[in-house]
């Protein structure tokens, strides 16, 4: 089996043993997946924890079928919104949020607007005003139910009033 590389933003994480971490991502082209980083929690000076909650990261992993946590060959940071966590409210909403996708989505299936529209909201929300999260919470919800087939087709409704 080929190595594959994707793109993703940690939704949950679970320490597991003493050194290893179970952590679940959303990403733009396989949705949902939980991964496995064995010794990811041996500290060092010049090992930097790159997995941790609301983290973009670039994962190499090799696809197994037929295993539900996939081992991860290799990861990289490339977006941290760790400002989020300095309020509160804002941690517990994207909390929320990250829960709220990982219930709602499955694995293996490619979610690509409401990945832009999560990535989105955490950079709003890690640079922007941070009081007005619900102004960007809005849009991730209506990006997932539109994505999901949840929403009218309103191209379909409109064709029906301009034949009337």
């Amino acid at each position: 089996m080929s190595d594959k590389q994707i793109n993703a933003i940690v939704l949950r994480k679970i320490p597991y043993g003493e050194d290893h971490l179970i952590f679940t991502v959303f990403s733009e082209s396989e949705g949902k997946l939980d991964f496995i980083q064995r010794y990811a929690r041996r500290q060092s000076k010049r090992k930097f924890p790159a997995v941790d909650l609301f983290r973009e990261l670039s994962i190499t992993y090799q696809l197994k079928l037929n295993q539900d946590l996939q081992a991860i060959q290799a990861v990289d940071l490339i977006n941290s919104y760790d400002q989020i966590a300095k309020t509160p409210i804002l941690y517990k909403k994207s909390l929320w949020l990250c829960k709220f996708i990982s219930q709602n989505t499955v694995g293996y299936h490619p979610y690509p607007e409401l990945y832009k529209a999560l990535q989105l909201y955490f950079t709003r929300l890690s640079q922007h005003d941070q009081k007005s999260y619900m102004q960007y919470l809005f849009p991730v919800l209506l990006v997932y139910l539109s994505e999901s087939g949840q929403l009218p087709d309103l191209s379909a409704n409109e064709q029906k009033q301009d034949a009337m």
